[in-house]
């Protein structure tokens, strides 16, 4: 349990220091009056997870069936 703990940490902190440096890098190229940094992020973070479930259920790996009852329920609606 504490080396799952550990990686969450790990991961949160490396995800934060990027999305701050994305941030940072944003705002000598966009006017600071949006959140550029946070959005670019977002953006990129949904095409890649959405990129992972689509090449997990085209080679078999993920299930349709069981991919729509481990996601939160909007995305049920979504899905079916």
């Amino acid at each position: 349990m504490w080396k799952q703990i550990a990686l969450v940490a790990l991961g949160g902190g490396a995800g934060s220091v990027l999305r701050y440096l994305v941030s940072v890098c944003s705002s000598r190229y966009f006017l600071p009056v949006f959140p550029w940094g946070t959005f670019i992020v977002n953006i990129t973070g949904c095409f890649i997870i959405g990129l992972l479930i689509g090449l997990l259920s085209r080679f078999g790996s993920l299930m349709k069936s069981d991919l729509a009852y481990r996601m939160p329920y909007p995305w049920k609606l979504v899905y079916e």
